[in-house]
């Protein structure tokens, strides 16, 4: 049999310094911010390349889409509410009313559903005071 020896590893307690936790929030904080920021430009860029590209290649403008929700949901932003109804939730499809998707006004609520997966969201009518 072969003879091991173990080898231990002695570590000197008085060479680390103690770095207090707040210090290292502020700077996660800061960088959190950073991140959430890039992925706003981003979810942007991405819905402005897909309203672009829905006449030439529909199925690019839904991949757009697709990345622009992953990115939100990554990164735990919300989606602003211009982009909101811009596309199914059901199937990721960029919406363009006429072309893939109808819009209804019924009983105080606006209607929209998807041409391709049948998805139907309801919104209401905001009644002005």
């Amino acid at each position: 049999m072969e003879n091991r020896t173990k080898i231990h590893f002695y570590i000197n307690i008085s060479e680390h310094k103690y770095i207090p936790s707040f210090v290292n929030m502020a700077a996660k904080k800061s960088s959190k911010t950073a991140f959430k920021k890039i992925a706003m430009e981003r979810i942007d860029i991405l819905f402005k390349n897909a309203e672009y590209e829905f006449v030439y290649n529909p199925e690019l403008s839904n991949r757009y889409v697709n990345i622009a929700r992953k990115i939100a949901m990554r990164q735990r932003i919300r989606i602003p509410s211009e982009y909101k109804r811009k596309f199914c939730r059901n199937c990721n499809s960029y919406a363009v009313p006429g072309e893939n998707m109808s819009v209804r006004i019924h009983r105080g609520k606006v209607i929209y559903k998807c041409g391709r997966c049948g998805y139907i969201r309801r919104f209401p009518i905001n009644k002005r005071r």
